[in-house]
């Protein structure tokens, strides 16, 4: 009968007991099953720590985006009504925009 073993080592070890065969397949059985656990739980580990980096690194980058925009925005306002003539300080109230950042406009 053809063990797992003896599919990839062969016949065994010609210069050991068979107990000491045995034993070292044992080992190697034991290791490889190890191993297997421990990929299988650093690969969900790693699945689970890039979901959360991604969704924490979307939401960011989506506020980030958003306050850009509104500062865009702010500031076609602002040069819109400078350009119309209204006085710097109706043109901060309305705005929300400081003095130098209008006046850069």
């Amino acid at each position: 009968m053809k063990t797992a073993f003896t599919e990839c080592f062969g016949n065994g070890f010609p210069d050991v007991s068979s107990k000491q065969a045995r034993q070292y397949q044992r080992r190697v059985l034991d290791y490889l099953s190890n191993k297997a656990v421990l990929d299988t739980v650093r690969a969900a580990g790693f699945a689970k720590g890039f979901a959360a980096g991604f969704e924490q690194g979307f939401s960011k980058g989506k506020e980030e985006g958003f306050a850009e925009g509104e500062l865009k925005a702010k500031l076609i306002i602002a040069q819109q009504l400078k350009a119309q003539g209204v006085t710097l300080e109706i043109i901060m109230q309305a705005t929300g925009l400081s003095q130098a950042e209008i006046e850069q406009l």
